[in-house]
């Protein structure tokens, strides 16, 4: 996560420093090519978007521009849309290199998140670790990084590995904004259960009460298992009137 933010950074200072290139050579196709690829790896889908636009309404054909924007599409996740940027780009010249490479990859990154998401259903938590990897490991910027690293979170939790879940589900809060994201109250409550194998009650009261005001007060909330915040909250009612009654017994 680091990595991919120090590389939005750099790309990000790439597309400012374009617009006010480009805002002296307007008509220059090339630097807005330049730009878009700035622009896809800063996450800067807005100025893609618009370079795009502006090359693809005078010149619907250019190839460079096509593939492009089916890369910008896969990235953010639209793999359909993704799919018929690609298939035009191929029906414009089959042996076009760069569509080539994204048509390989799409079908090798459908094949293996097929295989996460099977694995997931079966919760056969090696098998979803390793597949996410493999998808993180093909490429340096893969689509869905979001999806892949809740994946992540809850395999890590359900093999009950405290320390490299701890990691990636905090990874993923951090990056999701978890404290006001309602579509996180999952997640903090895998982190729950995890400071809870980790007997750190307080940490995962802490959770629970977060994944509790989302669920309370956002009406789209999705637990995807909703017992499951009650069992956590139950948990650590218990084991923090255990740890009372055991300090008084002390005293």
């Amino acid at each position: 996560y680091d990595e991919l933010k120090h590389r939005m950074s750099v790309h990000q200072r790439c597309v400012d420093v374009l617009r006010d290139v480009i805002s002296h050579a307007k008509d220059s196709v090339e630097l807005r090519l330049r730009r878009i690829e700035c622009s896809i790896i800063g996450r800067d889908q807005m100025s893609a978007n618009e370079d795009l636009k502006y090359i693809l309404v005078r010149d619907p054909d250019n190839l460079e521009a096509v593939a492009l924007n089916a890369r910008a599409l896969r990235l953010l996740g639209s793999i359909d849309q993704a799919r018929r940027e690609i298939r035009r780009c191929l029906s414009l010249d089959p042996e076009y290199t760069k569509c080539a490479k994204l048509h390989k990859g799409l079908k090798k990154y459908e094949s293996l998140t097929a295989k996460i998401k099977e694995a997931v259903d079966n919760k056969k938590w090696d098998a979803v670790i390793k597949g996410v990897e493999d998808s993180q490991n093909m490429e340096a910027d893969p689509p869905n990084t979001d999806l892949l690293m809740r994946w992540k979170c809850e395999a890590y939790t359900g093999n009950r590995d405290i320390s490299k879940g701890l990691a990636a589900c905090t990874e993923l809060l951090d990056m999701e904004d978890g404290e006001k994201n309602p579509a996180m109250a999952s997640f903090l409550v895998f982190r729950a259960e995890l400071y809870l194998m980790d007997d750190d009650i307080d940490k995962a009261e802490v959770d629970v009460r977060k994944a509790n005001e989302l669920n309370n007060n956002l009406s789209l909330i999705h637990i995807s298992e909703p017992t499951r915040l009650l069992s956590i909250s139950y948990a650590v009612f218990c084991l923090k009137k255990k740890k009372k009654n055991q300090m008084n017994q002390t005293q």
